[in-house]
């Protein structure tokens, strides 16, 4: 993998990372102020979800980075450590997840997100080394953080389908 490819990539995501923060910040944010009934659950979870997705996002970017800027053990050791953020920030969002089931009921793609979301963070986060064993290369690392990056899109459109399934609970309550 080239040099002007992963800072391709870092583009992207940082890109991502700032639209979702602005998004997050004014939207969203805005948004979970007007609600009248089970503010805090909601508004937890879509924290959480925002959360996931903004470590999903800075995983991709800076382990991009490290791969152009440092040694390959180096950012092997980065790309442990962004999962590690990942897999803990993964879990508190498991934890508003089901809170947030309890107020607005399941969602017919809440439940395979979910399941998906941990399948696909295990397969992502393995992948280097289930490509390259024990000493992933600099392209089987690559393999992983498009894997981070495509995850992080996803994590998005489920923040999207879960803002719509709150307005659509919102507005029922009322």
């Amino acid at each position: 993998m080239s040099d002007d490819l992963l800072l391709n990539l870092a583009a992207v995501s940082a890109t991502l990372l700032g639209l979702l923060v602005v998004g997050v910040i004014f939207y969203v944010e805005t948004g979970l102020r007007r609600l009248e009934r089970n503010r805090e659950p909601v508004a937890s979870y879509v924290r959480a979800a925002s959360k996931l997705t903004m470590a999903l996002f800075s995983a991709a970017l800076v382990v991009t980075l490290s791969l152009v800027s440092l040694d390959l053990v180096w950012a092997r050791v980065v790309f442990v450590a962004a999962s590690i953020a990942v897999v803990v920030t993964l879990i508190s969002f498991s934890r508003h997840a089901v809170a947030m089931a309890r107020v607005v009921g399941r969602r017919a793609w809440s439940l395979p997100y979910g399941v998906g979301l941990w399948a696909t963070a295990t397969v992502v986060l393995a992948a280097p080394w289930l490509l390259g064993g024990l000493h992933p290369s600099r392209e089987d690392l690559t393999v992983g953080v498009l894997l981070i990056l495509l995850s992080g899109l996803v994590s998005t459109f489920s923040i999207l389908l879960s803002i719509f399934d709150i307005a659509a609970f919102e507005g029922r309550t009322r």
